[in-house]
């Protein structure tokens, strides 16, 4: 993405801006990350990427909190997962509840 540097943010793809929004939250270094739709506008590849980098940040100690509507695979990539409509729905703990 060098070569999208100079342009205003306004004017990068769906996709684009995600990456530069998450590359904003990692380089200020803080250990609670909340990302509100993270995958909204990206291909699978990127989707990849995002994936490992937060597997990474997982075993490096930080808290990632993730708000999405897709959900189907979530306890796959996350270790716990709340339901919510205007209440609590569900609580599942990856390590608990897929055994």
């Amino acid at each position: 993405m060098l070569h999208l540097c100079d342009r205003p943010i306004g004017q990068l793809s769906g996709g684009q801006q995600q990456r530069v929004f998450l590359a904003r939250a990692l380089a200020q270094g803080a250990d609670l990350l909340l990302l509100d739709e993270p995958f909204t506008g990206i291909d699978k590849k990127t989707e990849s990427l995002m994936l490992g980098i937060f597997a990474e940040l997982q075993a490096e100690g930080k808290t990632l909190m993730v708000c999405s509507h897709k959900w189907g695979n979530a306890l796959h990539r996350y270790d716990r997962l709340l339901l919510l409509n205007r209440r609590l729905l569900t609580d599942l703990h990856r390590r608990h509840d897929l055994r």
